[in-house]
């Protein structure tokens, strides 16, 4: 599962998320059923909403930025919850200092799976 927190507003001019509703369940990869995955595709949604939202979806749903087309930052914190059985999408034991590894308790290396 993924979640957007949203510190700024997403507009169309911003740079915000685009979604493609229902591709969760297809099994398929955007890469394999487009040409140019960059591109717009037909039935896309873009998110528009103020800061202050979260919104949260399936991981596997096709998803993606598109172009800030402002001078102003879109802040944004992407979370991602990955059972302790998948491989996560960044390896944070390869980023993690090693003295900062030295205060975890034995149960918060447990819970962050470190």
């Amino acid at each position: 599962m993924n979640s957007l927190w949203l510190l700024d507003p997403f507009t169309p001019e911003n740079g915000v998320t685009r979604i493609r509703p229902g591709t969760h369940r297809s099994g398929k990869v955007s890469r394999d059923e487009m040409a140019d995955p960059l591109a717009p595709h037909p039935h896309e949604v873009v998110l528009q909403a103020p800061a202050g939202p979260v919104i949260a979806f399936n991981s596997h749903l096709w998803h993606g930025g598109t172009l800030n087309r402002t001078h102003d930052l879109r802040r944004v914190l992407l979370m991602a919850f990955v059972p302790r059985h998948r491989k996560q999408l960044t390896d944070h034991r390869r980023y993690l200092h090693p003295e900062t590894s030295r205060r975890f308790t034995p149960q918060m290396k447990h819970l962050l799976d470190l």
